[in-house]
Parts: C-alpha cells; structure tokens; sequence
C-alpha cells in the first residue's frame, strides 16, 4: 500500500502512461494538472497511472481503521474531481477513472500461472 513497485513497473512495460503517482514521491496538483493539459493539447487524451498510497496528502481520510492501519482516501476519485474542475475552467474536456482492481481480480488463471503458482 505504501509502494508504487506495481504501478511504476506496469507503466514503464506499457508505455502508454503519461504521468504516474506513487507514494514515495509527493506531487503538486496545480504541476499535475498543467501537465495533464499540455498531454491533451498535444496528444488529445492522457493516462495517469496511481499507485493506492499515491497523494494522501489531497485526499487523506486521516483516520485508521481497526487494526491501526491509516485509511487512505480514494485518490482516483480525487483527482477525477479535481482534474475535471481545472479541465472545465481551461481547456475543456473530461476524465474517466476506472479503478482496475475487481479487473485484475476477475481474470481466470493462464497455464503459465497455474505452473508458476505449483512450483
């Protein structure tokens, strides 16, 4: 929860991934937002992979749950919200965020996993 290992290693071996937020590195919204928008003014879309942890520090919950652990607020939500205000009032447009985590979960085992997990 608090790396982005996962996150850094599936942009870097997808390329696509125009910005990538990861606990160990804070980040500055307005610099997000600015770069999110020189990417659609040259590109016309962008992707920003997030790691869990990524930017608690705009969306912290501040709580812990039973077991002491802190609760992390949703930061794809947040910066869903927050990127789509900056977007409505520049340049216009709008985000999708698709939270991959039922995804990942819901695809059935290859042979190859099955043969890594026997060993």
């Amino acid at each position: 929860r608090d790396s982005g290992f996962v996150a850094r290693n599936a942009a870097l071996s997808a390329s696509l991934a125009d910005a990538v937020l990861i606990p160990e590195v804070e980040f500055d919204m307005g610099s997000l937002c600015t770069h999110i928008e020189r990417r659609l003014e040259r590109k016309g879309h962008a992707v920003i992979v997030v790691a869990e942890g990524a930017g608690q520090a705009h969306c912290s919950t501040k709580g812990e749950d039973d077991t002491g652990h802190t609760k992390y607020g949703n930061i794809g939500e947040c910066l869903k919200d927050r990127i789509n205000a900056y977007l409505k009032e520049t340049v216009g447009g709008r985000t999708f965020y698709i939270d991959p985590s039922y995804i990942i979960r819901s695809v059935p085992a290859t042979p190859n996993d099955n043969l890594f997990c026997t060993r």
